[in-house]
């Protein structure tokens, strides 16, 4: 591709986003079904378990607040709950008509955003687990739901929770987990595992090490975005920034940020596979001091996009969709007077990102095949965007 034909496109594409983030106006339409897609909109076969525990991170003296949620069994078809009520027949209590599975399975990681809980994501994971992924919430001290509750002066804790020290801390809690996994794949004594901690447990004998995906939301996005090879190291930097992490195999930013307009270099060298997700609402976060709401809004969300090269990128923008729809949290998720079309939101984000996953931790052609077509899944409700190979026959 010659030079000047990638700027162009890069212009086009721009343009054609700004005046959908500009324009886009009330909800024209609930998405039509698309042939093929309702085995990513439904719930999947299994079921799971949601274990609660707190890790302890000796090196630095910091626990974390952890939430496992691992398949536990196959869900036996036609038995009440499989997909017919919100939460479908993930994180069940009873294990009636409930076959175990002995398969292992992909790992993925999931960061909160500010004043976040074990709680934000939940809408996601429920939905990935039931399609058989393990996913582990990770709390982070210090910017989560609790420091900010406590707070006696909201605007000093505010500018506390988001100070580099926090992102830093962030990235190693994220780190530790990893760190973590790699120990659990080297213990055999599984009696002794069980006596520190169920969860481990049962991570030891469950999960794919060989593929681990990492998702996150507004701040949490922003580690995803470092851990996937960001270089914010300034002009002429080359190759993956210092926190990339080679141990995760796909990432997924909720409320992806770029903090300039001119900032797309940093996202040169993320060559694995990255979706982002945002609205046209998705205005809140660092920005550029004097940024307009939309512009704002395309320069936080857009320009990650715009810098990857390679394949296998994909850009969800969804027409009406605010910030907290994609923190997944039931408790929370949204504000707006339009409660069908949010629930439209969650559907389409939900049912791609669970074809992403499917395509890009379990190796599933269909699945890839079925992002290409993306664009025709999303319709009216907004804008499905990808750089990617042609699918496999």
């Amino acid at each position: 591709m010659s030079p000047f034909f990638a700027l162009f496109r890069c212009a086009l594409f721009r343009c054609v986003v700004a005046l959908a983030l500009v324009s886009a106006g009330p909800w024209a339409a609930a998405v039509e079904p698309v042939m093929g897609w309702s085995r990513y909109e439904s719930y999947g076969p299994y079921v799971s378990e949601v274990l609660d525990a707190r890790w302890l991170d000796a090196t630095r003296a910091r626990t974390l607040p952890v939430r496992v949620r691992v398949p536990s069994g196959v869900q036996e078809v036609g038995a009440q709950g499989m997909g017919a009520q919100e939460g479908g027949p993930a994180d069940r209590g009873s294990h009636e008509n409930v076959e175990p599975s002995p398969r292992r399975y992909p790992v993925i990681v999931f960061t909160h955003g500010l004043a976040g809980s074990l709680d934000t994501g939940q809408l996601w994971a429920q939905h990935w687990a039931s399609h058989g992924f393990v996913v582990i919430h990770v709390q982070h001290p210090g910017s989560d739901e609790a420091a900010m509750a406590q707070a006696k002066n909201p605007r000093r804790a505010l500018r506390k929770a988001t100070d580099s020290t926090q992102y830093a801390a962030r990235l190693r809690d994220l780190r530790f987990v990893l760190d973590e996994l790699d120990r659990l794949r080297t213990l055999h004594d599984e009696a002794a595992l069980e006596r520190e901690s169920p969860e481990r447990a049962r991570l030891a004998r469950i999960a794919d090490w060989a593929h681990i995906g990492l998702a996150g939301h507004s701040m949490g996005a922003i580690s995803v975005q470092r851990m996937a090879g960001q270089n914010t190291m300034g002009k002429g930097a080359q190759g993956p920034g210092p926190e990339y992490e080679p141990r995760v195999h796909a990432f997924l930013a909720f409320s992806p940020m770029a903090r300039h307009a001119q900032a797309a270099p940093q996202f040169a060298h993320i060559d694995k596979p990255f979706f982002s997700v945002t609205g046209s609402l998705d205005g809140r976060g660092p920005v550029r001091r004097g940024a307009s709401g939309s512009e704002a809004v395309r320069v936080q969300r857009v320009v990650p996009f715009e810098g990857m090269r390679g394949e296998n990128k994909y850009f969800l923008n969804l027409f009406g969709a605010g910030h907290m729809v994609f923190a997944g949290d039931a408790s929370r998720s949204t504000t707006a007077s339009d409660q069908v079309r949010d629930f439209e939101h969650v559907r389409i984000t939900r049912t791609l990102s669970t074809a992403y996953w499917l395509a890009w931790l379990l190796d599933d052609a269909q699945a890839r095949a079925a992002l290409q077509e993306g664009a025709r899944y999303v319709g009216q409700a907004g804008q499905f965007n990808l750089k990617a190979p042609a699918a496999t026959p």
